[in-house]
């Protein structure tokens, strides 16, 4: 029973790798950081670093490998963020009706 209960654990890991893809491929493609807050991504990492050290200590491999990939995609979109400042692609000032003077 441990076994199935780890795979699930792993696939839900894996799916939390999937739930940011939208949001780096977005990033790396548009260039565009409507909505990312650095000092809000900035906590995460903090919190996800210091979630990650708890894990290792527990040597649960479910949850090194969550809290890796939550901290590994978080580190990804703050440093997108920090790369390309306050851009907004054009399909959120069409959506959300944002004057282009903003950029």
């Amino acid at each position: 029973m441990t076994d199935v209960l780890q795979i699930i654990g792993f696939i839900g890991a894996v799916l939390v790798a999937f739930a940011y893809l939208p949001q780096i491929i977005h990033l790396i493609k548009k260039r565009c950081t409507m909505g990312i807050d650095k000092e809000a991504w900035s906590l995460w990492i903090i919190a996800s670093t210091l979630i990650l050290i708890h894990a290792i200590s527990t040597k649960e491999p479910v949850f090194i490998t969550l809290v890796s990939v939550n901290l590994i995609s978080t580190i990804i979109i703050f440093t997108l963020k920090m790369k390309y400042g306050d851009n907004i692609c054009g399909d959120h000032i069409v959506k959300y009706k944002i004057s282009k003077k903003r950029k």
